[in-house]
């Protein structure tokens, strides 16, 4: 470390306490990396003693999650509570914590921030702006960068943490500057007092924005430390590695605390002689890595069943607040009552010519939320809104032999038997339509069954067809013969019912699978349909479903009013499941009492199930404390996937970029620092590993299957319509590469995951014909137009092929006329 002004002692006195091991380390050798590495400096110089602790933090470490005092947006100058920033930093569990914003002191423990301060992608408080310009900043992206400078309104826009120091004022004639701006020392024109030797606290990033460092220099301490000025405070952070940075607040208020896992605490010595309560602190958490085998297994579905809204304008603010509350999939309800909510051929259409299912799956994707078209697969009408389909076969609809005038569970309902070959053909076609659409994720079915009769009885559906088919089976009219439990056949004739509604089950599953095999087909059952009489008469033997694959996900809806029925239910479908993965139904509604969102997660988490579905999201949306309650449970408690390597619970562009910049391309040692990254556990990182990763992000983005095909890049180029990402806290689904859009730089990216073949797309300027055209569009801007992935030589060279191919054609074929 160079120190122009150190005159007589290693600048390096000792480091201490490298964050994973808890360890003192031998400083001669310098800091060995590690996620955060703090050193215990002496910058003795001319002036007497100078100390000072300096935190260097690795942000390439999947470990480390750097953390701002949070509040709620303040707009400017925001008014915050004062805390001390040892108090804090126990409070928020963080390993290291400074303290960051100059503050006026408003008295009775408050204070006015002065400047930029962002947490969790919160505005708290807005930057500063003197002559146009914001004052010097540092932010943290949420891709895990660190930029420090002049933030424009873009780079603020990315922040998921910030904050900032003092830029120019009509108090002094200093310029305001950062302290360090491209490597070059400007604290002489930094504020404030640039030439007085004071306490200091500063931060830098180094060139590449991976690294970040703290600097907290002590002061006003005659023989033990008399502080630095700016130029000095600037030449530190330039010798230990950083670009750029800037000043933050000083004097009284510099803070400097450090206490990892397992290790004794490191303070510096405040010139106060204790902590100043302040207005904000910056902390830096690192996670232990958790070790192999404690991360879930398989993509999370986190989600909400959903009416759609008549207003899509009201469905956009659904799917940010549900982005925002931490929903990875929606179960949109697409058929019910008998109508279509897509473009159907099959069902009379809801919305006329307005593609409802299309625009939600485009604008939950820029959410980076999935939709599931959720069907009423046997409640098929409601004051006669799917009359038409009695229209064209009245034997359709149940009929109850203890009383023919009750269709359904309530007046107005109308069910139709699912065991009739008619309804089957129609809902497997159905399933069909649905298994083409671009973008779905999945098909869930709801009312699977037939109406809920009186406890102990099934009395659905003694309609003509129902008995002609069994008769011709077993030689008897089951109206007569099996009227009641009791009745010679009875058992006969209920597994006859039971069988009919799991086939459709199984019609539908096949027809959806045929069109997609990539798509979840889901059902929402009764955990105790087939063991409590009070459900007999629903016929729905959803274990059969499970054990024979009609079903790839079951949901019982555990309605209870009780943690211990919800239990139950749980416990109930775990063991009838056929291990098919059981995904919670749990209710929020706010009709009746019921346990707390958080008191429902953690009783499923007790029974091993952690996805879960939300009746409904209306609710969720609806009331005001719903979406952060839920946010914060999943943020404490839900199971990590290895992948995500940013701890956000979703696996997106941000988690790939931080694989592929923590692995160097060849076979790397497992070590501390990148075991998150050894998927193979193999004991190297290596490009298995890497093909692991790009498997588990395509599974997320296109389907479990992990086959990527033209279907999917039809779902890619609907998106591309979205210029601009949208902002929130997640990125569009078809972000590939994190950029905030869907370009053709994600078609690229899409092209080169492609498991099956693509057609080329040699039309380069988009004017839907191939001509020569296309080669000058090619040469001034390349496209991946062979669709291998690349963007090279050989895609003009195919292209030019192509013209040749179109040109030859052209002159072959006859002129006709004059």
């Amino acid at each position: 470390m160079r120190t122009l002004w150190h005159t007589s002692r290693s600048p390096v006195l000792r480091c201490v306490h490298a964050l994973t091991f808890g360890l003192a380390m031998a400083a001669a050798a310098g800091v060995q990396a590690q996620p955060i590495a703090v050193q215990e400096l002496d910058l003795t110089g001319r002036g007497g003693p100078v100390r000072a602790f300096l935190a260097t933090i690795d942000l390439n470490d999947p470990s480390i999650e750097i953390v701002v005092t949070s509040g709620t947006a303040g707009g400017n100058n925001a008014i915050v509570p004062l805390v001390r920033t040892d108090t804090w930093a126990q409070s928020e569990g963080v390993d290291l914590a400074i303290n960051a914003n100059y503050f006026g002191n408003l008295g009775n423990g408050s204070g006015q921030l002065l400047g930029l301060s962002v947490s969790d992608g919160v505005i708290v408080s807005n930057p500063r702006i003197f002559d146009g310009r914001y004052d010097p900043a540092l932010a943290i992206t949420g891709a895990g960068t660190a930029f420090a400078g002049y933030l424009s309104p873009s780079q603020l826009a990315t922040a998921r943490e910030g904050i900032a120091g003092i830029g120019r004022s009509s108090t002094d004639g200093l310029d305001g500057s950062m302290l360090v701006d491209d490597g070059v020392n400007l604290g002489n024109s930094a504020r404030v007092s640039p030439s007085t030797r004071e306490p200091r606290t500063a931060a830098g990033v180094s060139q590449d924005g991976r690294t970040l460092y703290l600097l907290v220099v002590d002061g006003r301490q005659p023989g033990y430390s008399v502080g630095v000025n700016l130029f000095q405070l600037a030449e530190v952070l330039i010798d230990a590695g950083a670009w750029d940075a800037i000043n933050l607040d000083g004097g009284g208020s510099s803070s400097f605390w450090y206490q990892p896992e397992g290790g004794s605490l490191l303070t510096n010595s405040p010139s106060d002689g204790a902590f100043r309560p302040v207005a904000a602190h910056l902390g830096v958490r690192g996670a232990s890595v958790p070790q192999p085998g404690s991360y879930r297994d398989g993509n999370p579905v986190r989600g909400v069943w959903l009416r759609p809204p008549t207003d899509p304008s009201q469905f956009d603010a659904l799917c940010d607040t549900f982005a925002q509350a931490g929903i990875t999939d929606i179960y949109l309800e697409t058929l019910y009552w008998g109508l279509a909510g897509n473009l159907s051929t099959v069902f009379q259409r809801r919305y006329g010519f307005f593609d409802y299912l299309r625009y939600a799956i485009n604008t939950a994707a820029a959410r980076g939320i999935r939709v599931h078209a959720w069907l009423e697969t046997g409640y098929i009408s409601f004051s006669g809104s799917g009359d038409y389909l009695f229209d064209e076969d009245p034997d359709r609809k149940v009929v109850n032999i203890q009383d023919p005038a009750t269709t359904g569970d309530i007046a107005g309902q109308a069910f139709w038997n699912l065991g009739n070959p008619g309804v089957q053909q129609k809902l497997s076609e159905y399933a069909t339509e649905l298994g083409e659409i671009e973008g779905l994720r999945g098909v869930h079915i709801d009312y699977h069954r037939f109406p809920v009769g009186p406890s102990g009885q099934a009395p659905y559906s003694y309609d003509a067809w129902a008995r002609a088919e069994f008769q011709s089976q077993f030689g008897v009219d089951p109206a007569v013969s099996a009227s009641a439990p009791g009745t010679p056949f009875w058992n006969q004739w209920l597994q006859f019912r039971r069988d009919g509604i799991s086939e459709c089950a199984n019609v539908m599953h096949q027809s959806m699978a045929a069109a997609d095999p990539g798509l979840n087909f889901s059902a929402a059952i009764f955990a105790t349909a087939t063991t409590s009489s009070s459900q007999l008469s629903k016929c729905q033997d959803w274990p059969t479903w499970a054990a024979n694959g009609y079903i790839e996900t079951i949901i019982p809806m555990a309605y209870g009013f009780s943690t211990t029925s919800i239990r139950n239910d749980i416990q109930t479908t775990l063991n009838l499941s056929s291990d098919v993965p059981v995904v919670a139904g749990l209710a929020i509604l706010t009709n009746a009492t019921r346990p707390s969102i958080t008191a429902q997660l953690d009783t499923i988490q007790e029974r091993g199930v952690e996805d879960f579905v939300l009746f409904d999201g209306a609710t969720l949306a609806g009331v005001s404390t719903y979406p952060a309650e839920l946010a914060a449970w999943i943020s404490s408690n839900a199971e990590l996937l290895r992948e995500d390597l940013d701890n956000n619970h979703v696996l997106d562009a941000t988690d790939r970029s931080l694989f592929y910049a923590g692995w160097s391309g060849s076979a790397d040692p497992t070590s501390i620092s990148n075991v998150r990254l050894d998927l193979d556990d193999s004991g190297t990182v290596d490009a298995a590993d890497a093909a692991l990763f790009d498997q588990a992000f395509i599974r997320w983005r296109f389907g479990e299957d992990g086959v990527v095909d033209e279907k999917d890049l039809n779902a890619l180029l609907r998106a591309r319509s979205d210029a601009a990402g949208i902002p929130g806290p997640r990125l569009h689904l078809f972000d590939l590469d994190g950029d905030g859009d869907v370009d053709l730089d994600d078609e690229t990216i899409l092209n080169g995951f492609a498991t099956a073949p693509l057609p080329p797309a040699f039309d380069a300027n988009e004017d839907d014909k191939v001509d020569v055209i296309d080669l000058y569009y090619q040469g001034d801007t390349p496209r991946d137009v062979n669709r291998d992935g690349r963007v090279d030589a050989q895609d003009f060279r195919d292209l030019e092929t192509k013209v040749r191919e179109f040109e030859f054609f052209r002159m072959s074929i006859p002129q006709i006329g004059p």
